[in-house]
């Protein structure tokens, strides 16, 4: 266990009302790694109640995974779709099982790079991040249809914290984009705290049925209590959402079950 972890399960157990908690090693820009963790895990434990797919990169200069993605779309993106594509026969015999994916508010610039996914001829750390956490946006809304098209009774729900205080861009290089960021975290950013609810919400409320995009309720959903934002239907582009489900599959070499619908 890392020290990272160890220091976290330490501040887990002073709370008397958790009994028992465990880490155990995953490295999302290690597709070897994801497989050993989902094959580690399912050995283990029976059931799969909640996954939050919440690790992520931000910034940071080109870089390339281990399987050679971009590093941002590597572990943002394909290491969550590569992790819920080997846990799902899990999810799917687990009793009110979700998928809690997060975005960012930097998604609603609706960006993906097709033609050039991997930064090979013009990387820009922040809008690479954006295409991201769009992929993010798009890969939880279309799983939550790949559920309903095959009666499977797990929910499929998007998220963002909107702007909070993180270290998220400790190891970023954009200077301009990260100083104006930083300015913006100082001015306008909530704590991790209150970030962390529209995740909670996301998991947890009853409300919850599938399909929604959760997200902080102010006029530019920069703070704020958790709500259901309709805006996710807008974002949401079904012929995007299917093209990278497809070059995700093809990328990871995990294939998800075909739609019903479409069989």
């Amino acid at each position: 266990m890392s020290t990272k972890g160890k220091k976290v399960v330490k501040q887990l157990q002073e709370n008397k009302r958790i009994n028992s908690i465990e880490v155990m090693h995953l490295n999302l820009a290690s597709l070897k790694s994801v497989k050993e963790f989902a094959d580690a895990f399912q050995k283990k434990y029976e059931s799969l109640s909640l996954l939050i797919n919440n690790a992520g990169v931000m910034m940071p200069p080109h870089k390339l995974t281990e399987d050679r993605f971009e590093l941002q779309f590597g572990v943002n993106h394909l290491g969550h779709f590569a992790l819920t594509g080997h846990l799902l026969p899990m999810l799917k015999t687990s009793p009110h099982a979700r998928v809690v994916t997060v975005s960012s508010l930097a998604a609603h610039k609706k960006t993906m790079f097709f033609e050039d996914l991997q930064g090979v001829k013009h990387y820009r750390p922040f809008q690479y991040y954006r295409q991201s956490k769009y992929a993010n946006l798009l890969f939880a809304l279309r799983l939550q249809k790949l559920f309903e098209d095959n009666n499977w009774a797990v929910k499929s729900v998007a998220c963002h914290p909107g702007i909070t205080k993180s270290n998220l861009l400790s190891r970023g290089e954009e200077r301009s984009a990260k100083g104006l960021i930083y300015l913006m975290q100082e001015r306008f950013a909530q704590s991790t705290q209150r970030g962390a609810k529209s995740i909670l919400f996301a998991a947890l409320h009853p409300s919850i049925h599938g399909g929604e995009y959760v997200g902080p309720h102010s006029k530019r959903r920069r703070i704020g209590d958790p709500f259901i934002d309709s805006i996710g239907d807008e974002l949401y582009d079904e012929a995007s959402a299917l093209r990278l489900f497809e070059v995700s599959e093809h990328l990871t070499g995990v294939f998800y079950p075909k739609s019903k619908s479409n069989a």
